[in-house]
C-alpha cells in the first residue's frame, strides 16, 4: 500500500477485529484480529515483494477450475 494514512478508514465490529477500507472507493484493504498476530491484507493492495509466504488458502471451494492454488508454507 502506498500513499497517505488518510486513505485508510477503519471500523470496529462486535468481534475483536478491525477492518480497514479505502476512504476514496470503499474497497476492503485489511482485517486486523485484535489480540493476535494475525493481520489479513487483501493481496491486491500490496506493492512489490514483502518477503512473506502464504500459510493458508481460504474459500477454495469457490475458485474457478482454471485457477491453480498457490503453494502454502508452515506459519
Amino acid at each position: 500500500m502506498s500513499g497517505s494514512r488518510r486513505m485508510v478508514r477503519c471500523n470496529g465490529t462486535a468481534i475483536p477485529t478491525r477492518r480497514g477500507f479505502c476512504s476514496t472507493c470503499g474497497s476492503r484493504l485489511l482485517k486486523d484480529n485484535i489480540g493476535t498476530d494475525l493481520l489479513m491484507v487483501s493481496a491486491g493492495v500490496i506493492d512489490g515483494d514483502t518477503g512473506k509466504r502464504i500459510v493458508k488458502n481460504i474459500l477454495t471451494e469457490f475458485k474457478g477450475d482454471w485457477y491453480e492454488l498457490p503453494e502454502t508454507h508452515d506459519a
